[in-house]
């Protein structure tokens, strides 16, 4: 059992050190579409994110645009699972968030007609109803100062990842069974003992027979009569 606990730990060492190097490999390259106030200051029309990229509509009612596009380094946005006040005051951000390069580009979001009013009695997410589609016009608008190769990135320590877990699996399933056999087989000679003991009460040639602890006396006196003299 020593064994399996052993095997089952470096299994568990193995699958953190995929996440972890997982990580280190697509840290910031994930490639979005920004609008936001820092790239319009930069001219920049793209970012780069750790997590994932998103689409927000706010309407803050003052002639702007209410779709905003950029990206996520947070490893549990909460942005994301649109958590409102029960009461919105104001009117509040909902998100659309996705995990590819410029998954953001093109992604539309419906805009409520009376969103703030409509969900007083909700916290939950709402899907609104089709109608006044208003993408942002930059939606379309082509990338720029972005590596093509950082856009295609397969993530190849996947493929590495499923041939290594499988492999400890069936080691697992190999010690399991070699112990099941070994137990099975120690059973199995241990119901043998008594019936390989002749009438002195002393194993035979064909088996082991009752064991006796050392120095019993029951022991010394059937040997010295099952000596012939």
């Amino acid at each position: 059992m020593a064994m399996v606990q052993m095997c089952v730990l470096g299994l568990y060492a193995v699958l953190v050190f995929m996440m972890q190097m997982k990580t280190y490999v697509t840290y910031g390259q994930l490639i979005c579409a920004c609008t936001t106030a820092a790239c319009n200051d930069t001219g920049s029309v793209t970012c780069h994110a750790v997590t994932s990229c998103y689409t927000q509509y706010l309407d803050q009612r003052d002639g702007s645009s209410p779709i905003t596009r950029g990206c996520i380094d947070e490893k549990t946005p909460l942005l994301c699972e649109n958590r409102r006040p029960f009461v919105p005051v104001t009117p509040w951000p909902h998100l659309r968030c996705c995990k590819e390069s410029m998954c953001n580009a093109d992604t539309v979001i419906l805009t409520p007609p009376a969103w703030p009013r409509r969900l007083v009695q909700s916290t939950t997410a709402q899907v609104f109803p089709t109608g006044d589609i208003r993408p942002h016009h930059n939606s379309k608008q082509p990338a720029q100062n972005s590596d093509p190769k950082a856009e295609n990135v397969k993530q190849p320590i996947l493929i590495i990842a499923l041939p290594v877990v499988v492999l400890c699996l069936f080691v697992i399933l190999l010690i399991v069974v070699v112990i099941i056999v070994k137990q099975s087989r120690t059973r199995h000679r241990t119901s043998e003992f008594g019936a390989n003991t002749n009438t002195t009460g002393l194993p035979t040639r064909r088996g082991r027979g009752v064991l006796y602890n050392t120095g019993d006396p029951y022991v010394r006196e059937k040997f010295l009569s099952s000596v012939p003299v």
